[in-house]
This record gives C-alpha cells, structure tokens and sequence, in this order.
C-alpha cells in the first residue's frame, strides 16, 4: 500500500483494497457515516465486488438524526436520513463518494403477528449529484421487549433474543426516565432494572432489545446483505451515459389472470433505470403468460 492510498482523515478509519481499475470509481475511497460499527457489515461487499476501500468518519454524530428508543424522532423516511447520512460523510471528510445506513423496525406489512427489520444503505456522489439506495427486508430479527410483572419469565426472554451477544436497554415503558444502553451482562441487567424502578413515574420497567448495529448481530448480518446489494448495482454502468449504479427500480405487476384475464399482482418484468440520465430499460420475467387465479383480486378477493 502507497502513503498515498493509506493516507486518511484523522477522524476515520481504513479498510484498503487495490481498486479495480475498470471501473469510474477505481480511484476514490467513500466515507461512511457511522457511529456503530457498521463498517463490519459495509465494508466488506464494497471490497468484494468494487475493490474499493471505505473509511468511516467518527465525527458525525448519526444518532442526532434518530434514536431507536426515542429520544429523538427520525424527521423523513429511511430513504431520506440515509441519504442525508451519506451526504454528511461527503462533506465531513471531503471525499467525493458517502454511505449512510438506516434501519427500522416493527411489523411485518403482510405477515400478521411477525416483526421484520428493514436496513436501507445509500451511496451518494457528489460529483454526479446522484444517490443510490437499495434495501433488505427480513424476518430475520430480535426485535422484542419485556414489561416486567410479577409472571415475566426475564430469562426465558433473554435466551430467545440471544442475550448477551444480543445487548438490550432498560427503561420505562412510557420512555419517562432515560434509557440505559448496552446492557451485556447479567449484573449489569439488575442494576439497570433497580436504577430504573428508582425513577420518578409509575410506568412498567421495560427490557428490549438494543437495535444499535453494534450490539447486535443479527441486525449486522441484514446491513451486510443490503450492502452487498448496493456494491453489486454499483458495479454495473448505464448502457448510455456510463454512470455507475444502473439497476432494478420498479417491478411491472400486471400478469393476466387465467381464468378472468384481469391483471394480477405477479410481477411480468422489472424495471431498470440509471440514477444520472433518464434511461430506462423493461425486462420481462420469463414464466407463464397467465397467472394462477389464486393470484386474483377479482377471482380471489
């Protein structure tokens, strides 16, 4: 590695592969906006398929942007705090390429009584003035809490979110004293129920899962697999204008019911789109020209 290449901001860290020299960005290194590690899980795919390095600014302050526990309210969708992440580091570091990550959590949109964790990573270019985003949504998550009574079964709670390796936060349930973070280990896990319990207000003392990427894992292998799919539509360039990042936009859902012939909900093609000109590609998927009628909301409502 040159002095040049390993050269970085006081407040980053480097993560260094050769880049490729095939590709407009085989020159740049991005920063990434992150106060929780979330390196671990980013970094990687951009090596892998970019053969990029990426830095991460210690000096941004994401949590300003939104807490998990509420503290402070998220202004705008994932899609617009990820991208305003992935500015800052733009901006904070002076690079030409940024990345933010955002993740939510709560309940599945068509699976009744299942929660999903939903992580969106942006990758922002501050010479093209474009910001691409793509987003994993999983079942695969630790996303819980227990209201302590007299019938909780805390240990039992604590195995199914993987507890220690899984950190949890301790607080009121009505968010009335301030919650206590990163809790790993079992003495510290009865400290904070007693330091909480001598809080002012009547509010039941509630356990739940820390969802900071950094203590907890589960929610670190989702990023990862959103991350891969950012590095890999990053890689491919705009058949017209060259410009990194040409991929899947939209899906067209309108396959013809075989039984009434009204369009369906199965999706007939993607499409793809660049993020710098306005070019636009539709690519059918190749299956049955006619959806089942179980698919149908006129045949099946």
């Amino acid at each position: 590695m040159s002095k040049r290449e390993a050269r970085h901001d006081d407040n980053s860290r480097s993560f260094w592969s050769a880049p490729s020299r095939s590709h407009p960005y085989r020159d740049c290194i991005p920063a990434l906006a992150t106060m929780h590690k979330k390196e671990r899980a980013i970094a990687p795919p951009f090596k892998r398929f970019l053969s990029l390095p990426v830095i991460t600014c210690d000096a941004i302050d994401t949590d300003a942007l939104g807490t998990f526990t509420g503290e402070i309210a998220r202004r705008g969708s994932m899609k617009d705090v990820a991208g305003q992440k992935a500015r800052l580091a733009c901006r904070i570091s002076g690079r030409r390429l940024g990345i933010g990550s955002e993740g939510s959590f709560g309940p599945h949109p068509y699976i009744p009584f299942a929660a999903v964790d939903h992580e969106l990573v942006a990758f922002h270019d501050r010479e093209l003035g474009t910001t691409i985003c793509e987003s994993v949504l999983s079942l695969r998550t630790n996303f819980l809490h227990l209201d302590l009574n007299q019938s909780s079964d805390l240990d039992d709670f604590l195995e199914r979110i993987g507890f220690p390796e899984h950190a949890v936060v301790v607080g009121r349930a009505d968010g009335s004293a301030p919650w206590i973070k990163g809790v790993q280990t079992r003495r510290d896990l009865d400290i904070a129920i007693r330091r909480s319990a001598e809080q002012d207000g009547g509010s039941t003392i509630r356990v739940s899962t820390d969802m900071r990427a950094h203590v907890n894992p589960t929610r670190m292998c989702i990023i990862r697999a959103a991350a891969t799919r950012l590095a890999q539509r990053i890689k491919v360039l705009c058949p017209i204008c060259a410009a990194p990042g040409f991929g899947i936009i939209d899906w067209k859902r309108d396959v013809p019911c075989s039984a009434c012939g009204a369009p369906t909900e199965r999706i007939a093609a993607k499409v793809l789109a660049c993020a710098r000109c306005s070019y636009r590609q539709v690519e059918p998927i190749r299956r049955a020209p006619l959806a089942d009628p179980k698919y149908c909301s006129a045949c099946n409502p």
